[in-house]
């Protein structure tokens, strides 16, 4: 049995073709974030400072995250920071440890 050729209502109600999209080239500087996250940390730095707040931001490399330091006002010592010192130093010794454990060779 023939199959019957698709009506014009039927074509009009087809989905359309999805066109695949052309791949976009995204372009980062990696110095340049680095030297703007180091500018905005420095802002907020002189912010909490001009507010007499004792908070201080700054970024770890090893970690590759935030550091958050807390201050006593009177005395200067850090009532809190955020990793730990512990977690730093062991962030610090992971990196230390990479050229060891991994050769460039290829």
């Amino acid at each position: 049995m023939p199959v019957a050729a698709p009506t014009a209502a039927a074509k009009a109600d087809a989905p359309a073709r999805v066109q695949p999209r052309k791949p976009v080239e995204l372009t980062t500087d990696p110095e340049q974030k680095q030297k703007a996250l180091k500018e905005a940390l420095a802002q907020v730095n002189k912010q909490m400072a001009d507010n007499k707040q004792n908070l201080g931001f700054s970024h770890d490399e090893a970690i590759n995250g935030p550091v958050i330091v807390v201050t006593n006002s009177q005395t200067g010592e850090v009532v809190r920071k955020i990793p730990t010192e512990e977690v730093i130093r062991v962030a610090h010794s992971i990196d230390a440890l990479k050229g060891v454990l991994f050769s460039s060779k290829i």
